[in-house]
């Protein structure tokens, strides 16, 4: 399964931040993160279902700002 989200990531230390939460916290093993997009979109890849209100959540309590970006 693959979730997209739109969020206000603009530097790198963030980014390795939330990428290192999603793993370590939430366990996805596949987390990226494309800055160069207007969207900054958080691109999440799991075996298991992804729950969007934890990824959400856990990105607001990390200071970012993060919604389901839909198709």
């Amino acid at each position: 399964m693959t979730q997209v989200f739109k969020t206000n990531i603009t530097d790198r230390g963030r980014a390795d931040i939330v990428s290192l939460a999603l793993t370590q916290l939430l366990g996805y093993k596949e987390v990226s993160l494309d800055m160069e997009d207007e969207d900054k979109v958080l691109r999440i890849e799991s075996k298991g279902i992804i729950s969007e209100k934890e990824v959400v959540n856990l990105l607001n309590q990390l200071n970012c700002t993060c919604k389901v970006l839909e198709d």
